[in-house]
């Protein structure tokens, strides 16, 4: 199962580095629902079961924030589930916390703001997190690509100021 495992991660990470190049909020939140659908499965077969119920909470809500018009209130009340849920599903010891606080600061940058650098700072701390646990669950190819990403994400931040390109 950890081979399986690190395959979805590999496809995940590949969406995850796509995401972190997109130039609009909304297609940063589509590549990053895919991206989250893969790694459920990864966590998954890694047994990490935090991290699946993270990452199905991060699907609803990502598709959620993209297609409604949700109200502040249930934008918070998106935190409050994946929260609550990520706690009762919590495993790993301490270590199962990782993907609850990097879904719950993530899921608050997304309120606050709509401004893609902003959105990318936040992506790029939810990232570390995500990292660490994945180092507990044996997620090697997720931790190499969470490098490649933080790198892709802090350049295309930089690169931001004048860049009039295309979007993803």
């Amino acid at each position: 199962m950890v081979l399986l495992g690190n395959i979805f991660s590999l496809l995940g990470s590949i969406c995850s580095l796509i995401s972190t190049r997109a130039k609009t909020y909304k297609n940063t939140l589509l590549i990053q629902t895919v991206d989250a659908t893969l790694y459920t499965l990864s966590c998954l077969c890694l047994g990490g079961y935090s991290g699946v119920t993270i990452n199905a909470c991060a699907i609803v809500r990502n598709l959620s924030c993209v297609f409604l018009q949700l109200k502040n209130w249930m934008k918070v009340s998106f935190i409050l589930v994946t929260f609550i849920l990520g706690v009762l599903f919590r495993d790993k010891e301490i270590y199962g916390w990782l993907p609850i606080v990097a879904s719950t600061f993530y899921a608050i940058v997304m309120i606050v703001t709509q401004d893609i650098k902003k959105l990318k700072i936040g992506l790029i701390i939810n990232n570390i997190l995500w990292m660490l646990y994945e180092i507990v669950i044996f997620d090697f190819v997720g931790v190499v690509f969470k490098v490649i990403a933080l790198t892709s994400c802090t350049q295309s931040i930089i690169q931001m100021k004048g860049d009039n390109s295309d979007d993803i």
